[in-house]
């Protein structure tokens, strides 16, 4: 009942300034990631089309775990048999190596960094998983906080360096042509990220090991493509359901369940009815719809790995060109002017798809 009467406050509030604009509830959310309400409608367009492929993997997988259907906590299981922990010097060897494959400008930056101890990454009592990067924008360099051990670790590693990358290129910037949105700032750390795990299945020794750095690669798709999808169906729900009065436990758990269903394609058995009231993204007081820009960043890298891809090195100046572009101008603008693409095109966001079909299809092979 706590967790509800704070909703229904802040929805109220909020709806409460959005009517007094004139505006809807998106309007605040997209002025804030300098993304037009048609970008994002075709970025969810082309999600939509991509979740009965993801349903197959989501049915695969629970057959792999022995289980008809998979219930929300199996969603982040990993599959029978464990990647052994990966040393730190395999780990720089592997994620350089794979950004060599890019370009070896990227490949030497990263190896730079480590040299330089931009990295502080040494487990140890009181630390726990993740990373974050900071920008130290006077001398271009960044300063990467990470706690290494596990084969996660490693993609963590890599999305960090995609994000110092970034920071290399914005330092170029004035001053005041540096700030980026959240719906951009992961679109060169999840490039970076992709590079490793292209290389990382690519080098699996075994069909096991493969489908299990698939599985990895497939988690995010649905943490990305279904999971938040479900989050911005709920907030979005939450100012429908708000205009009729208060709102209760007993009817934010069964939107809940609805929202999740229809963004997991019915593929989970059991919906966590009270992610409401735990995910705290939800109560952010100065803002909401916190998470759709992750799913942004997640589709537009994508986009810009399927083109790395058919490029190779002649891309990085195109790519160099975007990633600093964001820092002044919004994001449909900088995509059109360094990349010729249109964000409010679903065939755009498509362009992201196709490799993930194609992970879906090796993972689900006998």
């Amino acid at each position: 009942p706590v967790c509800a009467a704070a909703l229904t406050n802040l929805t109220g509030a909020r709806q409460q300034v959005a009517d007094m604009l004139g505006v809807d509830e998106l309007a605040d959310t997209l002025d804030r990631n300098r993304v037009s309400r048609e970008a994002v409608d075709a970025m969810w367009a082309a999600c939509d089309d991509v979740v009965p492929d993801l349903v197959r993997y989501l049915n695969k997988k629970a057959s792999l775990l022995g289980k008809e259907r998979l219930d929300a906590w199996d969603l982040s299981a990993p599959l029978p048999g464990a990647d052994a922990a990966v040393p730190w010097e395999d780990a720089v060897h592997t994620i350089t190596s794979s950004f060599d494959v890019f370009s070896p400008s990227l490949g030497a930056f990263a190896r730079a960094a480590v040299a330089d101890r931009w990295i502080d990454g040494e487990p140890g009592p009181g630390r726990a998983q993740g990373g974050f990067c900071a920008f130290m924008p006077e001398t271009g360099e960044s300063r990467i906080f990470l706690t290494f051990g596990d084969a996660r670790s490693v993609v963590t590693l890599a999305h960090e360096l995609g994000h110092a990358w970034h920071n290399r290129w914005l330092a170029e910037n004035p001053p005041g042509q540096r700030r980026l949105t959240s719906a951009t700032a992961e679109s060169a750390s999840t490039f970076a990220e992709t590079l490793y795990r292209d290389a990382a299945s690519a080098a699996a020794a075994s069909p096991d090991q493969k489908r299990r750095k698939l599985d990895e690669d497939l988690q995010a798709a649905v943490a990305y493509l279904m999971n938040i999808r479900g989050r911005y169906a709920l907030e979005r729900r939450l100012f429908e359901l708000r205009r009729e009065g208060a709102l209760t436990p007993d009817t934010l758990r069964a939107e809940t369940r609805r929202c999740f269903d229809h963004a997991y394609g019915g593929a989970v058995a059991h919906i966590d009815d009270m992610f409401w009231a735990s995910k705290l993204h939800f109560y952010i007081p100065e803002f909401g719809f916190y998470n759709w820009p992750y799913t942004f960043g997640y589709l537009l890298s994508g986009a810009l790995s399927a083109r790395a891809r058919a490029e190779g090195p002649a891309f990085e100046p195109v790519l160099a060109r975007f990633l600093r572009a964001p820092g002044w101008l919004d994001a449909s603008e900088a995509a059109r002017e360094a990349l010729g693409a249109d964000l409010t095109e679903p065939a755009f966001w498509s362009s992201a798809m196709g490799p993930l079909r194609a992970k879906v299809d090796a993972f689900c092979a006998e």
